[in-house]
């Protein structure tokens, strides 16, 4: 299958159609290598962290307040919600598009989910059969031929659009038909090519629809603006390979692998037994085929501000860079690195374990090896990449230690639940309250049962009492009896 590790999901064409079915995968145990059960749980809190503290793509409160829950929009271009716009919906299921500052831009009216290419988006009425091209700038639109569409706008101006008898075309942000409805299916113009189907094969066009590369594959997917992922069936259609050409049709990687996997900047290619060979999205090889990528919960690990965690054939972790640079290799059985909570971006400090086993503990190392904290704590939650919640084997309580393994703050609390900002939400003796996580001060007192974080705007607490809300920054609140 090929899956793509923002959306998760794999491709597979069934009666000349595109599916998409959820992918997921699971912790491989001892017969694939060794990740105890400490690992997996420290591996899971920090993964539950990051998906909660991804804040600088979240909708400002501004939207929140106006228009209650929204999504922001991925851009076909980076593959990331970094447009600056959010999609907001009615109790009808009718979608629209709000900006950062709340302004409605495109009508709630739409059944279909939307991505930007630059300024433009793509918006359907499925009922209606209804395809619209706006300009987010402009807050203009055209109806555009078809009903139904790609939702990206190819990189010369081109659109795939499907016609009632489910033939594929292109047509121009003008919404003139340049290319007849006569393909199964069409993708994006990428580097002035596309991915198409006749029959139930894909290959390639250029942007005068003249074939390029023969109809010969079960599924081609483009990856970057240089790739192509290659899927071959066998005869019975029991089994699929993946490889991968360019736009020359030069073949790059063999269809001997059973699953291809889509990160930001690295192709994986693993095959049956589990081992997997990593490429750049411009074809250059960057391990050999005996690595495996580690992963977290039913969520394989990304890629995070180009670099990814990689695990070679002696169970060693080390970081893999997009350019093919390892760092911190042959030492570790563990490594993470945590998101900052002060700035949102991910940092260049990592959480390792030396030692295998189940007994393990935890240090911090800076990607140039530099020790920050040594492997003797039974759990690590980095605040940011100089804030560390640390906790020692035999002591139940967490304290806050700096960069320099001083502390700032100790016996903190005995559970690190959630991050809401910078601030911690945590538990001491089985009360709930909210440490600053930079200074280590208490802002809310543990003596709440229950929270409730509706969204990244207000968090309320629940006692026996009342429930107490708070703005994002602790400093304003309403008593609710």
């Amino acid at each position: 299958m090929l899956t793509n590790n923002e959306e998760a999901v794999s491709f597979e064409i069934k009666a000349n159609k595109v599916f998409f079915t959820e992918f997921s995968c699971s912790f491989l145990f001892r017969n694939e290598f060794i990740f105890n059960i400490h690992v997996m749980k420290l591996l899971f809190i920090f993964f539950l962290a990051s998906l909660m503290s991804v804040t600088s793509f979240a909708q400002p409160c501004v939207v929140t307040e106006k228009w209650g829950d929204s999504k922001p929009i991925y851009s076909t271009l980076t593959g990331k919600p970094d447009t600056g716009y959010f999609k907001v919906w009615n109790e009808k299921g009718q979608y629209g598009v709000v900006s950062a500052n709340a302004e409605l831009i495109v009508p709630i009216l739409y059944d279909d989910d939307f991505e930007t290419t630059g300024n433009l988006l793509i918006a359907k009425d499925r009922n209606k059969k209804l395809i619209v091209l706006w300009d987010l700038v402009k807050k203009t639109k055209v109806k555009l031929p078809g009903v139904n569409s790609n939702t990206a706008v190819g990189n010369n101006g081109l659109i795939a659009i499907e016609a009632a008898n489910r033939k594929w075309g292109f047509c121009d942000v003008k919404a003139k038909l340049i290319l007849p409805f006569k393909y199964d299916y069409a993708s994006a113009f990428v580097s002035n090519r596309a991915v198409v189907m006749m029959g139930e094969k894909f290959g390639v066009i250029n942007e005068k629809g003249v074939v390029v590369m023969p109809f010969k594959y079960n599924d081609l997917y483009p990856v970057g603006d240089h790739l192509l992922v290659t899927r071959i069936d066998s005869k019975d259609g029991a089994t699929s390979n993946y490889g991968s050409i360019d736009y020359q049709g030069n073949q790059l990687v063999p269809e001997i692998y059973n699953q291809a996997t889509q990160r930001d900047g690295i192709l994986e290619f693993k095959k049956q037994n589990g081992s997997s060979i990593l490429y750049s999205y411009n074809g250059k090889a960057l391990t050999d085929s005996n690595v495996r990528i580690p992963t977290a919960g039913n969520r394989q690990l990304r890629v995070e501000d180009g670099r990814i965690a990689v695990i070679d054939e002696n169970e060693k972790w080390f970081i893999l860079d997009t350019n093919g640079k390892k760092y911190l290799t042959d030492k570790y059985y563990f490594l993470y690195t945590p998101q900052s909570q002060l700035t949102n971006k991910f940092t260049d400090v990592y959480l390792f374990a030396s030692q295998p086993g189940e007994a393990v503990k935890y240090g911090v190392v800076k990607l140039d090896g530099t020790l920050l904290l040594p492997d003797i704590y039974e759990d690590i939650i980095a605040a940011t990449e100089n804030r560390f919640y640390t906790k020692l084997p035999g002591n139940n309580m967490f304290s806050l230690l700096g960069a320099d393994g001083k502390a700032i703050a100790t016996d903190l609390c005995d559970k690190c639940i959630d991050f809401f900002g910078y601030y911690l939400i945590a538990k001491r003796e089985s009360k709930y309250g909210v440490i600053n996580s930079l200074t280590g001060e208490v802002v809310v007192p543990f003596i709440y049962d229950t929270y409730d974080m509706p969204n990244h705007c207000f968090i309320s607490f629940n006692s026996d009492q009342g429930k107490v809300q708070y703005d994002r920054n602790f400093k304003n609140f309403n008593v609710i009896q």
